[in-house]
């Protein structure tokens, strides 16, 4: 028993170990390189932090995050997440085994995409597409993609939940199980379903000719639940299996990569009125889905045209 119970318990602290939680205020040396560079101090964290998850202040108060980066076996590995002392959102990096490794994105203080690329192993593969603040491109390079490196995946729009309900389509009495008539909700914009378990919720948003204009996903308090319509399903999910609780890497794996912004705490994919990826901030949204996270997992869903 004591052979079985010694590698369990070495694997419960290595989780322990990898889920640790580092604080740091901006400037503090034992984690951070500074340097001053023009009139200003610059400070970055060191390449080889202890493993867990690194949160780096602006303030010593903690209330305004610079940037967010992952350590795994003495190296960064995953997301970096870089932001403005205003909160919105600066830059994002991938990384694997210390070396940029994935995406990567710039923003300007609009919101607009300022760079979009991609990197595998330190070198920038693909399309590397510079914008200025109103979204025109100032600059587009093709970097060859080595044989047998996977790129992007293309991003295929969800539209329907459960098999049922499509997006630009009408309510139908089918749809709603006999649970209410239709005609009690020619005066409603916004339709409330709830699912057997009565803990996710499943809401659905008409627009002026009663057609569905938008999906949301989200888990609901079961006592909160009586107000809404039940479906008889165990819970809400797309037509390719996108739900909650999943990770964000599982709904990369799915999605693809290519995503407008992305920050610790969601996911946007936004295309255009022609399906491409959206790269001007200003421009109509032809489609658009977002999933926000908490502790990495899917809590909410929404999609629309």
């Amino acid at each position: 028993m004591k052979k079985i119970l010694f590698p369990l318990l070495l694997i419960c602290l290595s989780n322990i170990i990898h889920a640790q939680i580092h604080e740091v205020i901006n400037g503090d040396e034992r984690y951070m390189i500074c340097m001053q560079k023009g009139f200003g101090l610059h400070c970055f964290s060191k390449p080889d932090l202890e493993n867990g998850k690194w949160i780096f202040y602006y303030d010593s108060t903690k209330t305004k995050v610079k940037y967010i980066e992952y350590f795994k076996d003495r190296k960064r590995n995953g997301f970096s997440y870089w932001y403005r002392e205003d909160g919105s959102i600066n830059s994002l990096d991938e990384y694997k085994n210390g070396k940029f490794h994935g995406e990567f994105r710039g923003y300007h203080k609009n919101g607009q995409l300022r760079s979009k690329g991609f990197f595998y192993n330190n070198n920038s593969i693909g399309v590397f597409n510079a914008f200025d603040s109103l979204g025109n491109i100032i600059r587009c390079d093709t970097i060859v993609i080595p044989d047998g490196i996977q790129y992007r995946k293309i991003f295929v729009p969800e539209t329907i939940v459960n098999k049922i309900f499509i997006l630009n389509s009408e309510i139908s009495d089918d749809q709603l199980y006999n649970n209410i008539e239709i005609d009690s909700l020619q005066n409603q914009t916004t339709i409330y379903f709830c699912n057997i378990h009565k803990n996710q919720y499943f809401t659905i948003k008409l627009n002026e000719n009663k057609r569905i204009a938008c999906f949301e996903i989200g888990f609901i308090n079961p006592l909160l639940s009586e107000n809404y319509i039940n479906l008889n399903v165990p819970f809400f999910q797309t037509e390719n299996e996108i739900k909650l609780g999943m990770t964000r890497n599982q709904l990369l794996g799915m999605k693809g990569t290519d995503f407008y912004v992305m920050t610790e705490k969601y996911i946007r994919y936004i295309l255009d009125l022609n399906g491409n990826a959206l790269t001007k901030q200003n421009e109509p949204i032809g489609y658009m889905l977002e999933c926000e996270f908490e502790n990495d997992k899917v809590v909410k869903i929404i999609f629309r045209n």
